[in-house]
């Protein structure tokens, strides 16, 4: 829990040291709400949204690929501009930073890469694994 904390944090803490404007609402999407993990993630990641006054949901594509990218699509379409999540399945990662650069939001992938794929390929406003909060 303290780990994705502080990765969420670090991702939000970084866009307002950008000067971008923090989206009012934030996505994490995993692949399942039924077991200890993703709960205290969850509850992590509620307790930094509502520190720092944003808005927090979690959703679950219950590890469809096609259902993550589901997600994804609409929340992006519903504004939301800070997203993070399991991408437990490594192909979606380049799709869901490509529509996170298109619409001006932040993904944050903490679980799987994509080989090849380095999240800065998408540019420089697109990160990974806390890693690469370079500018």
């Amino acid at each position: 829990m303290r780990r994705i904390s502080t990765c969420f944090l670090a991702t939000v803490a970084f866009l307002g040291a950008a000067g971008n404007a923090i989206a009012e609402d934030v996505l994490s999407e995993v692949s399942t709400l039924e077991n200890e993990y993703f709960n205290n993630w969850s509850q992590g990641a509620e307790q930094a949204a509502k520190a720092l006054g944003l808005n927090y949901r979690i959703l679950s594509g219950k590890g469809d690929a096609a259902k993550q990218i589901e997600i994804y699509e609409a929340q992006f379409g519903a504004g939301v501009r800070i997203t993070f999540g399991e991408n437990l399945v490594a192909a979606n990662i380049k799709p869901i930073v490509e529509m996170a650069k298109k619409v001006g939001a932040v993904h944050v992938a903490v679980w799987e890469s994509l080989p090849g794929f380095h999240p800065l390929d998408a540019g420089l406003d697109n990160y990974a694994f806390a890693t690469f909060l370079a500018r």
